[in-house]
């Protein structure tokens, strides 16, 4: 693993594991609330509302790192083996849009129709969601969330278990059937960090999905099924 603690861990790097656990309170709160009827902020609300909470997310992630010594750039990091892994996985993941559209339940589609951007601010702002979440979430997911627990339970298979798992989980207001492809990427992701050497890849690919999906293949699907 590219990335390992240097330091005891401290007081910020404790908060931030104790955070993981408040992500996936507020997820399943969230997506309580939208079963029972709550209704979606107009996307660019929540378009804003998520780049906040991401920018803090990630404000949180570079404190633990600095706190317990993690280097985000390991000396290992390959640009030509990010070069070369990337587009693949790219390519893997937006293969599997289609199929699970097709699973998604109609409900779950309307809610989901209900969150893709209408005009040029939303779509610039779904970009920059794109963006936060590809560099703030692999930040967390892949490097400092899986190096705090490697630290504290001495298990790399056990750490990226957890760290896939909470990744999945922190995703539960997308629903079940999100949360289990989200958990395959979080596998996939972590391939791609093992295969570089670090985050390069992992970011692009998965801010380069987000933003495909919510920018362009996801009107794209809604406009054929309506």
């Amino acid at each position: 693993m590219p990335f390992q603690v240097s330091d005891p861990i401290g007081s910020l790097a404790w908060a931030f594991l104790a955070l993981q656990v408040l992500l996936v309170w507020g997820a399943w709160r969230s997506r309580a609330a939208l079963e029972a009827g709550e209704e979606l902020p107009p996307p660019g609300v929540l378009y804003s509302s998520v780049i906040l909470q991401g920018l803090l997310l990630l404000a949180f992630a570079l404190a633990a790192a600095w706190d317990a010594g993690i280097q985000l750039r390991p000396a290992g990091q390959s640009a030509a083996r990010a070069l070369l892994w990337a587009p693949p996985a790219l390519l893997l993941m937006l293969a599997t849009v289609l199929p699970v559209w097709r699973l998604t339940p109609p409900e779950e589609r309307a809610r989901r129709a209900q969150m893709l951007p209408r005009n040029p601010r939303e779509r610039a702002l779904a970009l920059a969601v794109s963006l936060v979440a590809g560099v703030g979430e692999e930040l967390v997911w892949r490097a400092v969330l899986p190096a705090l627990l490697v630290h504290l339970t001495g298990s790399l298979v056990l750490a990226i278990g957890l760290s896939v798992l909470s990744f999945s989980l922190a995703h539960w207001v997308q629903g079940g059937l999100a949360m289990a492809a989200v958990l395959v990427f979080a596998l996939l992701f972590h391939g791609l960090v093992a295969l570089t050497g670090g985050l390069v890849a992992a970011v692009a690919v998965h801010a380069l999905y987000d933003a495909a999906v919510s920018v362009w293949i996801g009107p794209l699907l809604h406009r054929r099924s309506g």
